[in-house]
């Protein structure tokens, strides 16, 4: 049996991989704007320890999409189906599609929370796979910032990630 890792992602830091999928070649040498090559995914839950519930999301870039076009924002809806809830612009600003909804509400909370430095009362975990290429991890310090190392040397980031494993809840 495979553990299942699950790997915390401090507030501070989540925006840098819920827009992962917007990074890369934008344009070509001839300044000619450059489809995305494969879909990219990145899947992550917002959990509440205190009551004991989370909610998945996946930020979603599909194959042939630009850089410069919003990525969509899904939710888990049954054990395998996610379901469409917003449209999110490489500023992180959300666009609810369709009716109004509890989660759309509480990724809006989290996102307000960062921009204005406010406490955030739910916990953010990913699986083991990169934020911005999808493919599986198993380099620590890869673990630990959600990245790859080339991903890494792209995005030319430099975090601090706590990694637990836990059971899948």
């Amino acid at each position: 049996m495979t553990n299942i890792i699950n790997v915390k992602v401090d507030k501070e830091h989540f925006l840098t991989h819920a827009l992962a999928p917007f990074s890369g070649a934008e344009e070509d040498e001839n300044e000619n704007s450059l489809p995305s090559k494969r879909d990219k995914k990145w899947v992550f839950s917002l959990h509440n320890q205190k009551e004991n519930t989370h909610i998945t999301y996946r930020t979603y870039r599909k194959k042939g999409e630009y850089r410069s076009d919003p990525i969509l924002v899904e939710t888990l809806t049954s054990t395998t189906t996610f379901t469409p809830l917003a449209r999110m612009n490489k500023n992180g600003e959300l666009e609810l599609l369709g009716a109004d909804d509890k989660r759309f509400h509480l990724l809006e909370d989290l996102l307000l929370s960062i921009i204005n430095n406010e406490d955030f009362n739910w916990e953010i975990f990913a699986g083991n796979k990169c934020a911005r290429c999808g493919r599986k991890l198993s380099n620590p310090t890869s673990l630990k910032l959600l990245l790859g190392t080339v991903c890494r040397k792209q995005l030319l980031l430099n975090s601090n990630v706590t990694v637990s494993k836990t059971a899948n809840y």
